[in-house]
């Protein structure tokens, strides 16, 4: 499986085409602007894509504040399987946020909740074992006290490899 971050959405052609070419399995990193442009040429394609930074300011100044959230909507309309990232370890704990910005702007609760867990899990290669609630797979569950979505719920247990995990 070979990963890349598309800078522009010019380059989804190219990239899905080096990926055909070298007959490897391509997974496409790219900004939510990036990818709402180039979503014509992943359609149809089989290749999923990361989006990062959903929270960040609009690559243009000429785009819509609200671009960079409506972008999952516009994935999944076409078919293209993503996952939510936040482009780096220090900013993790807002990964769910940018799923519920998503969702404030046209995603799916279900499709963002997938995105964050089986998506995420298949995209990486490792959803065999994680990434849904199936015989077999590691159990990693969080119980919260409301929508895992929202901003004011709490996290109440996490359960990781079906062992609890303290939350002191």
């Amino acid at each position: 499986r070979l990963y890349t971050r598309v800078g522009s959405f010019l380059d989804f052609a190219d990239a899905i085409a080096y990926g055909a070419k070298e007959n490897v399995d391509m997974v496409i990193i790219a900004s939510p602007f990036a990818a709402a442009m180039g979503v014509k040429a992943l359609a149809g394609k089989n290749v999923p894509l990361i989006l990062t930074e959903v929270q960040s300011m609009p690559q243009s100044e000429d785009v819509s504040h609200n671009y960079n959230y409506a972008a999952g909507d516009v994935l999944q309309k076409a078919g293209v399987k993503f996952s939510f990232s936040t482009g780096g370890y220090d900013s993790a704990r807002n990964l769910p946020y940018q799923a519920a910005q998503s969702v404030a702007w046209g995603l799916s609760k279900d499709e963002a909740i997938k995105a964050l867990t089986i998506n995420a899990a298949e995209i990486l290669g490792i959803g065999a074992s994680v990434g849904s609630l199936e015989e077999g797979k590691i159990a990693n569950l969080i119980i919260v006290d409301g929508d895992p979505l929202e901003l004011t719920t709490n996290v109440k247990n996490v359960i990781v490899n079906v062992r609890d995990v303290g939350l002191e």
